[in-house]
């Protein structure tokens, strides 16, 4: 990454500037717009049952996703990202979410920077951390270093995680050190007992 340009969104995240103390004063709220706009569009695909995503939902999602993530670019160079002490867990948890949805992989590479300065200063959760450096893993086709992606598809009727960097074993030890991860195996048999299964699993049951 330019060093120049990773300078520039890590600066914020120490102080905002005076001019913008007003703007950053109402982070959270904006945050909590943005997530309302997030889910609404994707509780109105949840709702219908439909997993093909016909183009008008896809373009819906492109809109307010693109929206949201240039609403959060203007208010993470002026702000920073949104510290726990100063804004609540919750904007950060918001801000982690919205940016796991941006179609913007530079924008969530220089997030993913922040937020390891954020997770390090305790202003940021380190489950967060761990989620989107498996999602930019995934996207640039390297394994995953926490083990919190499944892939796409269903074997024998169950969720697998996806390829990881380096055994199990290795792989749980990271998630000791983020803490409050369980082990992928609990992870794994957790998600599984979510699992919504296809009529053609439903039938073998």
């Amino acid at each position: 990454m330019n060093k120049k340009l990773l300078m520039l969104f890590l600066l914020p995240l120490a102080a905002a500037t005076p001019s913008h103390a007003a703007e950053c004063d109402d982070y959270a709220k904006e945050l909590a717009t943005m997530r309302q706009s997030d889910q609404a569009v994707r509780m109105a695909q949840h709702q219908t049952g439909d997993t093909t995503m016909p183009r008008r939902t896809k373009n819906a999602f492109e809109a307010v996703d693109k929206a949201n993530t240039a609403r959060l670019k203007v208010l993470v160079n002026q702000c920073g990202w949104p510290a726990a002490s100063r804004h609540g867990r919750a904007a950060g948890l918001t801000a982690f979410m919205l940016v796991q949805h941006s179609p913007d992989r530079d924008f969530q590479r220089q997030m993913l920077e922040l937020l390891k300065q954020a997770v390090k200063a305790g202003e940021a959760e380190g489950l967060t951390l761990a989620y989107l450096t498996d999602r930019l893993a995934m996207a640039d086709g390297r394994p995953q270093v926490y083990g919190t992606q499944f892939k796409q598809e269903l074997v024998n009727c169950k969720r697998v995680l996806a390829p990881l960097d380096g055994s199990r074993e290795v792989v749980d030890a990271r998630r000791r050190e983020i803490g409050e991860m369980p082990t992928l195996d609990e992870y794994e048999e957790l998600t599984n007992a979510r699992l919504v299964l296809p009529p053609e699993c439903r039938a073998t049951k």
